[in-house]
C-alpha cells in the first residue's frame, strides 16, 4: 500500500483518496486488469479538493471540552461563539497546518482557508 500511496502522490501531485482496507483487493484487481481510470471533476479546483480532503481528516478527530487536547491535536475543541451562539469544533492553526503537511499537500494556508470558508466547513478568520 505504501508504494501505491507514493506513486499516486508522484503521478497526481496530491495524496490518494482514503481506501478502506477491505477494498484493497478490488483496487489491486482493477489496476492489474487495466480497468482503473482516473477522472477529475473539472468544476472542482485544486484548493477545493484539498479543503474537502482536509475536512475528512479533521472529522476523524474525537470531540472534547478540553482545550489542551485540541492544542495537542488529539481532539477538536467544542466551542460556542458568543456572537452567534452556534457550536463550533476547533483546532489550532499550527496543528491543522501540520495535518496538511502530513497529508502531503502543498498549498498556501490563506488559499486553503478561503476554500474551506467557501465550502462552509470553517468560520472566516478562525481555526474553527
Amino acid at each position: 500500500m505504501k508504494q501505491f500511496w507514493q506513486q499516486y502522490l508522484k503521478a497526481f501531485d496530491r495524496p490518494a483518496p482514503k481506501i478502506k482496507l477491505s477494498r484493497w483487493p478490488s483496487i489491486l484487481e482493477a489496476l492489474a486488469d487495466d480497468k482503473a481510470t482516473y477522472t477529475e471533476a473539472p468544476e472542482e479546483s485544486r484548493p477545493v479538493f484539498i479543503a474537502r480532503h482536509m475536512f475528512e481528516i479533521v472529522c476523524d478527530r474525537k470531540i472534547s471540552d478540553e482545550a489542551d487536547e485540541a492544542l495537542s491535536g488529539f481532539a477538536l475543541y467544542k466551542h460556542v461563539f458568543k456572537d452567534d451562539e452556534k457550536v463550533y469544533f476547533c483546532m489550532s492553526s499550527k496543528v491543522f497546518l501540520s495535518l496538511v503537511d502530513g497529508a502531503g499537500f502543498k498549498i498556501f494556508p490563506n488559499e486553503l482557508s478561503s476554500a474551506m470558508t467557501e465550502l462552509g466547513v470553517k468560520k472566516w478568520d478562525t481555526a474553527c
